[in-house]
C-alpha cells in the first residue's frame, strides 16, 4: 500500500512540476464570440466547489451561449501543495483547525515572514500562473481565500490584457481577512 501512495505521489510530481511544461505558444483570440470564465478553487470542504457549481449554473442560465466556463482545483491540478488532503485531517481536530484559523486571522498583514498568507503564496504563485497561461481565461472567478494570489499572477501573463479577477466570498459567518485582496476588480 505505502509503494502505491509513492508511486501516486511521483506522478503527481511529473504532471505538476513546473519544470516540465513547455508554455502554451498558441495564445486564444480574446476577440472571439466565445468568453472563457475561469473558475478557481481549492477543494476544501464543499461549500467551495457548491459555490463553484452554482456560479457556473447561473451563468449557464444567464448566457446558454457564448461562454466556455471551466473550473479548477489550482492547488491539486498546477501545485504539489496537499492542501486538499491536509485540511480533510485539519478539520476532524476542531483545535487544530481553529488555532490555524484564528493565528492566520492575527498576523494577516503582518511583515513577512509572520504573514503566513505571503509565506503560502510563494508555494502556489508559480502553479497559478502556470494555470492563466495554459487556460487564457477571459475572466477569473475565485471562490476561495487562499487563492487571492491572483491578481499577481495575472500581471504575470496578461501579454497586454487585462484579465478581470472577481472574487465570490462562500464563507458567510465568519470571513478571514484573506479574501480581501484590494487588487482584485470585484469582491
Amino acid at each position: 500500500e505505502s509503494l502505491t501512495a509513492v508511486g501516486s505521489y511521483v506522478q503527481r510530481i511529473w504532471k505538476v512540476s513546473n519544470y516540465w511544461r513547455v508554455p502554451p505558444n498558441n495564445l486564444r483570440n480574446s476577440q472571439t464570440e466565445t468568453k472563457k470564465v475561469l473558475i478557481v478553487l481549492s477543494d476544501t470542504g464543499g461549500g467551495h466547489k457548491a459555490s463553484a457549481n452554482s456560479i457556473t449554473s447561473a451563468l449557464n442560465e444567464l448566457m446558454p451561449q457564448g461562454l466556455e466556463i471551466k473550473t479548477v482545483d489550482v492547488l491539486e491540478d498546477y501545485t504539489l501543495w496537499f492542501s486538499n488532503r491536509l485540511y480533510n485531517w485539519w478539520v476532524t481536530i476542531p483545535q487544530v483547525w481553529g488555532g490555524i484559523y484564528s493565528t492566520t486571522k492575527q498576523v494577516h498583514d503582518l511583515p513577512w515572514p509572520l504573514d503566513t498568507r505571503k509565506g503560502l503564496e510563494l508555494t502556489y504563485l508559480e502553479g497559478f500562473t502556470r494555470c492563466i497561461q495554459e487556460e487564457q481565461p477571459d475572466i477569473i472567478v475565485c471562490v476561495h481565500p487562499i487563492l487571492q494570489c491572483s491578481p499577481r499572477a495575472c500581471l504575470q501573463v496578461k501579454q497586454g490584457r487585462h484579465i478581470p479577477f472577481v472574487t465570490v466570498i462562500t464563507d458567510l459567518s465568519d470571513v478571514h481577512p484573506w479574501w480581501f485582496n484590494l487588487e482584485a476588480d470585484r469582491i
